[in-house]
């Protein structure tokens, strides 16, 4: 039975070897990607970059823009919402970690005051209010999140200006080593090519 990649041969579409091997380059590293394109998408002479990291650089550089040119009145307008929407998020958590503690502690409570029905049943009680104080151990037990402090405009600014030429250094890094991993699948095609 033929194969996607000798089916062609089979019916006589293809009928030479050097069309055979590049259409089964393409379940090769430099080609690998192309394996789920049409059998009779040509393979390119150079293999580009994508735009990923192209247009996450151009963003990132922007960003890095704004940020230096925006004034002080605008960087504290942007502390004190995301200040009031980490109140919000740490208000909400507390809520959720008092209601499950409840839970947890309501649960323990009642698989205590359960008396199991045989003496082979013991065994499950005794799994069951593991479980349950382990689970409370790591979820409830601990320091609470401390409420969060409002950042003053210099450490704001730091520490976004620190996150974004980290983000920029990430796709700069990221972009070279995809265009030294194109060079090398174009490479590794032309010698193909040229072996043919």
């Amino acid at each position: 039975m033929a194969t996607g990649y000798t089916a062609d041969v089979a019916d006589g579409t293809i009928t030479t070897f050097p069309e055979f091997a590049i259409r089964c380059a393409r379940a090769m590293g430099a080609c690998i990607t192309m394996r789920d394109d049409p059998s009779d998408a040509e393979i390119p002479k150079a293999f580009e970059p994508s735009n990923y990291h192209t247009e996450a650089l151009d963003k990132a550089r922007k960003e890095l823009n704004n940020l230096l040119e925006t004034d002080d009145k605008t960087k504290q307008a942007l502390i004190d919402a995301k200040h009031k929407d980490a109140i919000r998020s740490y208000r909400e958590y507390l809520v959720k970690h008092s209601a499950k503690q409840t839970r947890y502690e309501q649960m323990i409570e009642d698989t205590e005051a359960w008396t199991p029905p045989t003496s082979e049943h013991i065994g499950l009680k005794d799994f069951m209010l593991q479980q349950l104080r382990d689970s409370l151990s790591w979820d409830c037990s601990g320091s609470l999140l401390s409420s969060p402090k409002k950042s003053t405009i210099v450490v704001w600014t730091q520490a976004e200006e620190d996150r974004i030429r980290a983000n920029i250094k990430y796709h700069e890094e990221g972009l070279a080593k995809e265009k030294e991993r194109c060079n090398e699948r174009t490479e590794w095609v032309n010698q193909l090519r040229d072996s043919l």
